[in-house]
């Protein structure tokens, strides 16, 4: 800590179960609005499921006695000031289950009416049927989540304005989701795009196939 800034080179707290390490540096008016410095923020987590039951307790019992028994790890790296914020890395995975990293950068971040934001985002999903176990035993063996699914796309805002333009594979299947919002005006539009979906991966005991169609609203 000095006159100008302040620097914090390592920051380690762990648990019994969990642990983060983080790293940063702040000019002190790195959140003015004249004349800005910049911060610089570098962390990541790894946190056992001891803790995530801990903290969310308002989750069903039974999906607590079924959730993983394995690490959730987080990390990310921000940087900027209150005119810009760049996000070079965001990501959040569990072994075998799912794997998620996000990039981008945010303009006047502080301020929802001249906000503008870009984000782009990929997830890569392997076994996440625990999600499932929340169900009665009945339902739970008309449903599945096959693995092998990748989701990606972008996310953006500019001023009022939000979009989503989101493409998930399964197989040879493919969604697309494409949607905009308007805060100011409440108008909105979205439109999901459907080829060749194999539903019987996602409801094996269905006499559903291949699946195509689309819709629009707005």
């Amino acid at each position: 800590l000095d006159s100008q800034k302040v620097v914090i080179p390592s920051f380690v707290l762990s648990t019994g179960d969990s642990k983060l390490t983080a790293k940063c540096s702040m000019d002190l008016n790195a959140f003015e609005e004249r004349n800005p410095g910049r911060f610089y923020l570098d962390f990541g987590a790894e946190i056992g499921k001891a803790d995530i039951v801990r903290c969310l307790g308002m989750l069903p019992r039974e999906l607590a006695n079924y959730y993983p028994d394995r690490p959730l790890s987080l990390r990310g790296s921000f940087n900027g000031n209150l005119r810009r914020v760049e996000i070079s890395d965001f990501g959040i995975d569990m072994p075998l289950a799912f794997s998620a990293a996000a990039k981008g950068y945010a303009l006047n971040p502080a301020d929802v009416d001249r906000m503008k934001a870009q984000m782009a985002v990929k997830a890569n999903f392997g076994d996440v049927n625990f999600i499932l176990d929340i169900l009665s035993p009945g339902l739970r063996k008309s449903f599945r989540i096959p693995k092998g699914i990748v989701l990606g796309g972008r996310l953006s805002a500019d001023c009022q304005k939000y979009g989503v333009d989101m493409t998930m594979t399964e197989g040879t299947g493919r969604v697309s989701v494409g949607g905009s919002y308007n805060a100011s005006s409440d108008a909105y539009s979205a439109k999901l795009d459907v080829k060749a979906l194999d539903l019987r991966h996602f409801m094996p005991r269905d006499s559903l196939k291949l699946f195509s169609g689309d819709v629009s609203v707005n």
